[in-house]
């Protein structure tokens, strides 16, 4: 029997690893600083994410947005659709950290139009430069949001 999959650090790599499906994959480089530390909360991270996805046709609703929109990115990666990534990245990775830990039967239309509504006041962007999004680029976010769902509707992830 295949053993249970955990974090542990292994001191001469410096870093934070996991045994899955008989493969050992580095979660996070660093100094070995658990419970709260920076690099123990990265290898978390990943290590969730890791175990979200492998159970993704598993969990049916109570897969996150986060996940459902991961899955969508890599598939259209995967299918050569580079440009409408682009899109999907540049519109819905705010909408993704804001909201993307919900799973699926907490994520509701509210979370989206406070999104957008954020999104619509006056903000500096990671550049330093002032922004914001009008009606044409929030409905293109909508959009791109919704071809994920369906996606993942499709799929039998939701």
């Amino acid at each position: 029997m295949p053993r249970t999959p955990g974090i542990r650090y292994y001191p001469t790599r410096k870093g934070y690893f996991t045994c899955f499906r008989k493969k050992q994959i580095q979660l996070a480089k660093g100094p070995d600083d658990t419970p709260t530390g920076p690099t123990y909360l990265a290898a978390l991270k990943a290590f969730t994410e890791l175990m979200e996805s492998a159970n993704a046709d598993k969990a049916d609703q109570g897969n996150t947005v986060r996940l459902i929109c991961d899955l969508y990115a890599k598939n259209l990666e995967r299918n050569g659709k580079l440009p409408t990534l682009g899109i999907f990245l540049d519109t819905c990775t705010s909408g993704i950290e804001r909201f993307g830990d919900k799973t699926f039967t907490e994520f509701k239309v509210i979370h989206v139009t406070e999104w957008l509504e954020a999104m619509a006041i006056p903000r500096k962007d990671k550049k330093g430069r002032m922004g914001k999004w009008g009606e044409t680029y929030k409905s293109m976010a909508v959009r791109m949001l919704i071809c994920a769902l369906n996606w993942a509707k499709r799929q039998g992830l939701i």
